[in-house]
């Protein structure tokens, strides 16, 4: 039998990949370390609640329809800041708001509100391995790959909830980091402890979206102590025309208190032209006030602004909130 002079050639790819699992193999984060602890010492990030309204140190704001589900899933701590406000992406067909650890987003047809699978929109799932015969490591069936050793750890630790199911092996990236894709996050062996990725800022980047998204709503923060403040919120961030939105406003004194008996107008307004001019019922005892209006015609994507003005004692109010049509 002659020997096939290209026979060496076949032991090449076998050769990487046991000198890739070797380099894996001793990068590997120990079985059990201080670091899985890490889990419970999340910082809760800055936020003040005011209403139906989150303001956040970096002048960005969560509102209805994200708000509940934020507080619900203690967003403070698994979510983070927001890092764009609420907007719609006619692309994927939902509403969303980027946050800098994840993506809320809801779909307009029936309202359902969920957290985004951003490794699968980031392209990030592998395809499924066999099971790894070892004690540290688990195995999840519904996506076919094991989490290993200090990663296992810590979403045990954390639970699994804020992760989703693992959707790739543990992985090692050209600056020699370890990390493993979840559905809704990546973990990452750094400095001797697993981080997050910031994956919301990541699918932000890799999704294209207009940096203005990141500027604060024209609105100010919520009512405060210490100003004579006027605050205007919208029940939705994106209507069809010819739906009905709800805009709540609540009026403050310096102390932080209700102000009531002020009649407030509202202007609905596009690129500076008024399309509709419909006045508030007087605020009531806490200084609370709300109406509900058909959205006008207007293009897709178009963005409408909520003008709220009045005056109180002489002092001129005025508050801002906008929306955007949907298609």
């Amino acid at each position: 039998m002659i020997p096939d002079g290209n026979s060496r050639y076949r032991f090449l790819p076998l050769l990487a990949f046991l000198l890739l699992a070797a380099v894996t193999a001793a990068c590997t984060p120990p079985p059990s370390s201080p670091g899985a602890q890490s889990a419970l010492q999340i910082a809760a990030v800055p936020v003040t609640y005011s209403g139906e309204i989150a303001s956040f140190d970096n002048g960005n704001m969560v509102e209805f329809p994200f708000l509940a589900t934020y507080r619900g899933m203690q967003g403070e701590r698994w979510l983070g800041r927001p890092f764009t406000r609420a907007f719609a992406d006619p692309d994927l067909g939902w509403t969303m708001q980027i946050f800098e650890y994840g993506v809320l987003a809801q779909d307009p047809g029936d309202g359902h509100i969920f957290l985004l699978k951003i490794s699968d929109l980031l392209a990030r799932r592998q395809s499924g391995v066999p099971v790894r015969k070892e004690s540290a490591c688990s195995y999840a069936q519904e996506t076919g790959h094991n989490v290993c050793y200090e990663f296992r750890e810590y979403v045990r630790v954390a639970g699994a909830e804020h992760f989703g199911q693992p959707v790739s092996e543990m992985t090692m990236d050209s600056d020699g980091i370890l990390y493993q894709d979840f559905e809704y996050t990546r973990l990452q062996w750094v400095g001797g402890g697993i981080v997050r990725e910031r994956c919301g800022e990541t699918f932000f980047i890799q999704r294209g979206y207009d940096r203005t998204l990141r500027e604060p709503a024209v609105s100010a923060a919520g009512p405060a102590a210490g100003i004579t403040q006027l605050f205007a919120s919208l029940a939705r961030p994106t209507l069809r025309p010819g739906e009905m939105q709800t805009l709540q406003v609540a009026l403050t004194d310096p102390t932080g208190a209700g102000i009531p008996g002020v009649e407030l107008q509202v202007t609905l307004e596009e690129n500076g032209q008024a399309l509709l001019e419909i006045s508030l019922p007087l605020t009531d005892s806490n200084g609370l006030a709300s109406l509900s209006f058909k959205v006008p015609e207007a293009d897709p994507g178009t963005r409408i602004r909520v003008i709220v003005q009045g005056t109180w004692e002489s002092t001129p109010l005025e508050s801002v909130a906008e929306f955007e049509v949907w298609w």
